[in-house]
């Protein structure tokens, strides 16, 4: 499923217009986005977790250049799936 998919089942399971439908996708995108950019983790009941970690620096090697280098780590979001998910019993 991709986000027109789910606009499209969106719209057929609620009465919305498609274009409701997609402002509605698009601000629950932007409004998790946006927590995250503040650096809040984002918990959604018996769907799953969107996470801020911290990559390691590692040491890079260019071959060819024959020299070493620390990656410049940064933040990264990682989604872990909720309990109910992570089974798909339900589905």
């Amino acid at each position: 499923m991709n986000k027109k998919d789910l606009i499209v089942e969106l719209h057929n399971r609620t009465g919305l217009t498609k274009n409701e439908a997609e402002e509605f996708v698009n601000m629950i995108i932007e409004k998790i986005s946006e927590a995250l950019k503040r650096g809040e983790n984002v918990k959604i009941e018996n769907f799953g977790s969107f996470k801020i970690t911290e990559k390691k620096r590692v040491q890079i090697t260019d071959f060819s250049k024959n020299t070493r280098r620390l990656s410049n780590g940064g933040l990264k979001v990682k989604f872990i799936f909720s309990k109910k998910m992570r089974g798909f019993d339900e589905f």
